[in-house]
């Protein structure tokens, strides 16, 4: 069985004398990270050392459980002799430690391992220092016999650096991380808010990638979601509700088509994109690590064909009945042209197009506006025609390129 021991001690300079290991990254507590983590190297006991109990250790406890492991709150070193047996093996993640989950468990797929970092500058980030050439990288699997050795020390030791030296001094390998991952942001001790800005900035660039401006409805609805997700206590909870709010709004969209207010149809319905495009942004940040199971996948496409969906209907109830069909033919035409747009990756393809492609709050304003002049059937098969031409343009491209 594999045991994970993390900390909480350590305050955040900036956390107004709070444990760094609360201080949040993209929305989420360092500590709820390392926990993440450890579960998922198959931790089944989590050991936290602490000063006391916080309100933040229950709120973890709770999401531990869930997961189906055990969590325990520890103050000093005694209660781990109970916990770790000698056939155990031991995770140990330094207090305040952010890092690339991946890079981690590539390391430590070939066994027991110390990861360390060049000392030089590891040692000025906050990193323990173990020799002249290395620092300990904040991230150990050692043997579970170790904490037996423990019970020798006096009990106000740290465990953790106790537990590093012990693994060191019993053979136990090293596996170095290279010092790129410091100065790229990728690993570091979130001592303070300039650490904490520095990995958040770089893990949600590598994490997410906000629409362009010229597809302004799912650009405001990104930037949006990357500001709650900075700053909302629980942006899981900001993502759902506004979600709920989108699929409400679908529906709203469409009943006023039915009862004749097609316009303010169409102005709800890009309400609606910019709640889905919100939510989606959060929950895909979150999640973006998370292997998407098939309810998952039907769940992060269900919004787009409800927009789809809506405005098809709008499109038919904004006409007098002798125009119906060519509409609903035309608009049918028009959302499947802009689905097969957005997959475009030709060598002369946009991001940007495709941001554009993708937005149906831009598309339920331009069909609102040429509802408004009159004129909703030519517009949508002008945007039609447009959408076209660009594929043709890109499959000629893709041709010419390939030759």
């Amino acid at each position: 069985m594999r045991v994970a021991l993390l900390s909480s001690v350590e305050e955040f300079s900036g956390g107004e004398g709070k444990p760094r290991a609360f201080a949040r990254v993209g929305g989420r507590r360092i500590l709820q990270r390392q926990i993440d983590f450890a579960i998922s190297m198959g931790c089944e006991q989590i050991a936290c050392l602490s000063d006391g109990l916080h309100p933040e250790l229950v709120e973890l406890q709770q999401a531990v459980e869930n997961a189906g492991a055990q969590f325990q709150v520890i103050r000093d070193a005694r209660p781990l002799s109970g916990l770790v047996k000698a056939a155990d093996e031991l995770l140990v993640i330094a207090d305040g430690l952010a890092f690339d989950e991946e890079l981690a468990s590539q390391h430590l797929d070939g066994g027991k391992t110390v990861l360390t970092l060049p000392a030089e500058k590891a040692v000025a980030e906050g990193f323990e220092r173990l020799d002249r050439e290395f620092a300990w990288a904040g991230i150990m699997l050692a043997n579970g016999s170790l904490v037996e050795k423990l019970a020798d020390m006096p009990a106000d030791v740290d465990p953790q650096s106790s537990l590093l030296r012990l693994a060191l001094q019993s053979g136990t390998k090293t596996g170095e991380i290279a010092e790129s991952a410091l100065s790229d942001h990728h690993w570091a001790i979130l001592r303070d808010d300039e650490a904490l800005q520095a990995f958040e900035n770089n893990w949600l660039g590598n994490m997410f990638s906000p629409a362009a401006p010229i597809a302004p409805v799912s650009a405001g609805a990104d930037y949006a979601g990357l500001t709650v997700l900075r700053r909302h206590s629980h942006p899981v909870k900001a993502a759902q509700a506004v979600g709920g709010l989108g699929y409400a709004l679908t529906g709203v969209a469409v009943l006023c088509g039915y009862l004749g207010y097609s316009a303010a149809g169409f102005a709800l319905a890009a309400i609606a994109a910019f709640a889905f495009r919100f939510g989606g942004a959060i929950s895909g940040i979150l999640k973006g690590r998370i292997a998407r199971t098939g309810v998952r996948r039907i769940l992060s496409i269900l919004p787009t064909v409800l927009l789809d969906a809506a405005l098809i209907a709008l499109a038919w109830y904004s006409v007098v009945e002798s125009v119906q069909v060519s509409a609903l033919f035309a608009v049918t035409i028009l959302v499947g042209l802009l689905r097969l747009a957005a997959e475009q990756h030709g060598p002369d393809g946009s991001k940007k197009l495709q941001d554009l492609f993708e937005d149906r709050g831009v598309l339920a304003i331009v069909l609102g506006i040429g509802l408004v002049a009159g004129q909703l059937v030519p517009v949508i098969q002008l945007l039609a025609v447009l959408v076209l031409i660009f594929l043709l343009f890109q499959t000629y491209s893709l041709r010419i390129t390939r030759a």
